[in-house]
């Protein structure tokens, strides 16, 4: 003889599905399947955005200036994992090395001279620095092959934010013209 569940029974069995899936999935199961990602690069004190970019789970951008010591170019290579979440990739730098670097298991010097650091398990919701002048830093964000000069829109002295947001990009952003049809 077959039962008919109740409706109660029906709920409590549609409640624990979602539970286990939230345990398994570490999250709503919907999250970031659906909703539009963005790259946000921001003031982080004033809450100013200066760019939007529509980005993927799984894209690369990179971050390159020139460190404020040795004034030679140092990058940092990031990937989209989702909404909030930023994977520090790599970090690719050209140094003198005077002593004053750092001190990292993974650190190796490459042929050319370029000093590089991969395998970081460095996740985070931001990537934070503060805008240096561009004839001393010039801070440059490259995605998908577009390179965005920073130090051209953003104050020097601004504490800038990055992030990944389920946020929609809207006209008050300072963006060259072009640079957001192009980017995606």
């Amino acid at each position: 003889m077959r039962r008919i569940l109740k409706r109660s029974e029906l709920m409590a069995c549609l409640i624990s599905m979602v539970a286990l899936l939230i345990l398994t999935c570490g999250r709503w199961p919907a999250v970031g399947w659906s909703a539009q990602l963005n790259l946000i690069v921001g003031d982080e004190l004033g809450g100013r955005p200066f760019y939007c970019l529509p980005v993927s789970p799984g894209e690369v951008f990179q971050i390159e200036f020139l460190h404020s010591y040795d004034r030679f170019p140092f990058k940092e290579l990031y990937r989209i994992e989702g909404h909030q979440e930023i994977r520090l990739l790599k970090m690719v730098f050209r140094s003198m090395l005077n002593g004053q670097g750092f001190v990292h298991p993974g650190v190796r010097i490459r042929p050319d001279g370029w000093g590089e650091i991969d395998n970081i398990a460095s996740f985070d919701e931001k990537v934070e620095f503060i805008m240096g002048a561009r004839q001393h830093a010039n801070h440059r964000l490259t995605l998908r092959g577009t390179e965005y000069t920073l130090s051209d829109t953003i104050e020097p002295g601004t504490l800038v934010v990055i992030r990944v947001q389920q946020a929609p990009c809207n006209g008050s952003f300072s963006m060259e013209k072009g640079d957001f049809d192009d980017a995606r």
